[in-house]
This record gives structure tokens, sequence and C-alpha cells, in this order.
């Protein structure tokens, strides 16, 4: 699966765009290029739109596993989902963001997702 990692506008924020099938086999390398590159920046950017996911329920909660352990999970985060295509793992990762204290949300339009993350002042006490 591609996944482009992009410099956004402010230089802080980490864009990162899934395209392609997500399967199984590929999904280890991909995080940890994230997690790599994610070194330096304070906000993320994930756009899954694109991609088509296919993976089980099961595979895609250990997706979720791992990217809640990479260093890049601290950054402040938007993931964009599409509405009808991604709503189960969209409704997954936002779970599992919650059960961890993740400082995320998920979103299914970009415009919505950076101006949550322009706005963004901190966690909810």
């Amino acid at each position: 699966m591609p996944v482009i990692l992009e410099a956004g506008s402010p230089a802080s924020l980490l864009l990162v765009r899934f395209s392609g099938t997500l399967a199984p086999d590929g999904v280890a390398e991909d995080l940890a290029r994230i997690s790599e590159e994610s070194a330096g920046y304070s906000a993320l950017l994930a756009d899954w739109r694109e991609a088509e996911i296919a993976l089980s329920t099961i595979e895609f909660m250990s997706l979720t596993d791992d990217w809640f352990r990479m260093p890049a999970a601290r950054l402040k985060a938007a993931h964009v989902f599409h509405a009808e295509r991604h709503k189960d793992q969209a409704m997954l990762f936002q779970t599992k963001g919650f059960l961890v204290g993740g400082q995320f949300r998920v979103f299914t339009g970009y415009g919505e997702a950076r101006s949550w993350l322009d706005a963004w002042t901190g966690p909810r006490a």
C-alpha cells in the first residue's frame, strides 16, 4: 500500500496519505516508516479515504494496537476515514484511541480535520 508522508503547513504537521490496498503483509513496514518519520513533528493528519482496507476486523484491531504503541500516537492527530467504506474501521480506531487516551479525533472530511488541528489547544480536563 502506498503511504505518502510530507511536511504540512505549518511545518510542525506531518501529513500521512494512505492509498491503494491496505493488506496484512505490508502494514508493519508502513507503520515503522510513519513512526520513524514522525520525529520532530507535533501534529499528524492521517488521510485514509483513498485506501482500500483489505483487513479482517481482527487484523485491523491489531493495526490499531500497533498504531497506538508508536511514538507518533503521542502527537495530536486527526484521522480522516471515508464515511461509507470505512465506517467500521473508523469506529474501531476511535474506540481504541479513546481507551488508550490518545490525543486525536476521527473525521470524514479533510477540512473538518484541518480546522480541528488548527484550533486544538490541548486535552480536555
